[in-house]
């Protein structure tokens, strides 16, 4: 196992951009939400650790999603009035075009900025988002939402599919048009992304179910499992086989909520984060 420990505040986001190199962006949700800060991304090298390029997000702005076919990226950016105050709940989507930085769709509605995930079809015609207005497993059902909208327009397709209103986390399987998502109620289920219907539910261990990201074989996926109520608690994270509907090994080496986890393009290894520090381990 090897650690990343470059980033001074909270990793919220993680992607691999090959087999050795990951981007990775923190800041501190307290002040992200009052519209104060940007985010600090780092790109490095998963091997040993060196980093190869640091810069800072427009003030406001979370990255960040790369479509597919790497022309566009989804980023989330907090709303701001006319006194430069963020608007409580109020978050714009967007996909912008990589080469330019146009705006190309938004979708709009009440999130909290620092509970919200998302992921795109491999077409790239849709993307699944999840978001809250806060709280934990005894918010409000209302707190809690899960979208299916199209790229190119904005427009809603589904929300809250098979009537689930607790959805934390997403995942789109990589070579079909199944989303799995992860709740507060401590399951995870994978459904039809543009019906809703329930294809399988699950319950990867013992808690909710924080991140969840599915292997590029399309064969398992990976569920971090915890307190969404507190921080400063262990994390395990799950790898579930979807065929043999089993868990087939736990990493059990996290202290604290795991915000963001990823697999490897080759599927052997996953990169996990709880706070400052990027777990690079063996998953396969």
């Amino acid at each position: 196992m090897n650690e990343y420990k470059e980033h001074q505040e909270a990793v919220t986001k993680l992607v691999w951009l090959d087999n050795e190199t990951i981007i990775s962006a923190s800041g501190a949700a307290s002040t992200i939400d009052k519209g104060q800060v940007s985010h600090t991304v780092r790109v490095w090298k998963a091997k040993d650790g060196t980093t190869i390029a640091n810069y800072a997000t427009p003030e406001g702005t979370v990255p960040f999603s790369w479509s597919p076919d790497g022309k566009r990226i989804l980023s989330v950016e907090r709303t701001i009035d006319a006194n430069g105050i963020a608007e409580l709940g109020l978050v714009n989507q967007e996909v912008w075009e990589a080469s330019t930085g146009k705006v190309l769709a938004i979708h709009q509605g009440q999130f909290l900025m620092s509970n919200i995930d998302f992921a795109w079809s491999p077409d790239g015609k849709y993307i699944v988002t999840t978001s809250s207005m806060g709280g934990g497993a005894g918010a409000p059902p209302e707190d809690f939402r899960i979208d299916v909208w199209e790229s190119a327009s904005g427009q809603g397709v589904i929300t809250n599919p098979a009537g689930e209103r607790d959805g934390i986390c997403v995942s789109w399987q990589p070579k079909g048009m199944w989303v799995v998502s992860g709740h507060v109620d401590g399951y995870a289920r994978i459904w039809e992304a543009l019906t809703g219907k329930q294809v399988q539910i699950f319950q990867p261990g013992n808690g909710s179910v924080l991140a969840l990201d599915w292997s590029p074989d399309g064969k398992r996926i990976g569920a971090s499992i915890g307190s969404f109520q507190a921080l400063g608690y262990p994390t395990d994270i799950s790898v579930w086989d979807i065929e043999q509907k089993k868990v087939l090994g736990i990493y059990e080496k996290h202290s604290n909520y795991v915000r963001s986890l990823k697999w490897s393009p080759d599927g052997m290894r996953m990169a996990s984060t709880d706070s400052t520090t990027v777990h690079i381990w063996q998953a396969a």
